[in-house]
C-alpha cells in the first residue's frame, strides 16, 4: 500500500481516539492499518498495541498475540504490560509477572508497570511482602490515582498494617470513612469457601 494511504489511515485512527471513538469503529480500522503498515514500521507497533488495548476485555488471546509480536521485534515496556494484561486474563499468572518484570526494567518510572506487577504478587499470587515495594512505587509515581492507592491499601492489610490502610482508603482513594471500614472488613474476611447446594 502507498505510504500516503498508510498515513491517512494512522490520522483517521488518531482521530477517532481523539474523539474517544469506541472499540466497535476503531477495531476494524486498526485491523486495516495493522494489514496495511509496513513490518517493523512505528505505525505498525502504534496499530498493533493500540489494537491489543481495545481487543484486551473482549479477547485477550489476541491482545497476547499482537502484544508478542511487538516484543518479537523490539524491547518494547508498553508491549510487555500489554502482554503481562492479557496473560493475567488468561489465568497465567506466573507468566504475566515475568512480562510485567521485563515491562518494569525498561521503564523503572511508569506507575502504571509498577502497579500490575505489584496487584498481581499480591492479588493472584498471595505474596504481599513482595508486592509492596511495587505497589509503593505506583503510588510514588501516581498518587492521585484511587485505583492505585485501594491497591496499595490492599496490600497494607495483608500485611497488616490496617491503619495505614484505612488512611490510604480516605486520603488517597477518595473514600468516606464508612466506606473505607466496609472495604477493609470484606478484605479481611475469610473467602466464603460454601458450596451451592442444587
Amino acid at each position: 500500500m502507498a505510504q500516503r494511504t498508510v498515513e491517512q489511515l494512522l490520522a483517521d485512527v488518531r482521530f477517532a481516539l481523539d474523539r474517544g471513538l469506541g472499540a466497535r469503529d476503531l477495531v476494524p480500522m486498526l485491523s486495516h492499518l495493522v494489514t496495511c503498515a509496513p513490518q517493523g514500521s512505528d505505525t505498525s507497533r502504534f496499530a498493533r498495541l493500540e489494537l491489543g488495548r481495545q481487543l484486551l476485555s473482549t479477547n485477550p488471546f489476541r491482545t497476547a498475540t499482537l502484544a508478542r509480536s511487538v516484543v518479537n521485534e523490539r524491547e518494547d515496556d508498553q508491549a510487555w504490560g500489554l502482554l503481562g494484561l492479557a496473560l493475567t486474563l488468561l489465568g497465567h499468572y506466573r507468566s504475566a509477572v515475568a512480562a510485567q518484570r521485563h515491562a518494569c526494567q525498561l521503564d523503572p518510572a511508569h506507575p502504571g508497570h509498577a502497579h500490575n506487577l505489584g496487584h498481581l504478587l499480591d492479588v493472584a499470587l498471595g505474596c504481599p511482602k513482595q508486592a509492596l515495594p511495587w505497589l509503593e512505587r505506583a503510588f510514588l509515581g501516581a498518587s492521585d490515582v484511587p485505583g492505585i492507592a485501594s491497591s496499595y491499601a490492599h496490600v497494607l492489610v495483608g500485611l497488616g498494617r490496617l491503619d495505614d490502610a484505612r488512611r490510604m482508603l480516605v486520603n488517597h482513594a477518595l473514600l468516606d470513612a464508612a466506606s473505607a471500614e466496609d472495604i477493609l472488613n470484606r478484605w479481611l474476611a475469610p473467602p466464603n469457601l460454601a458450596r451451592e447446594v442444587g
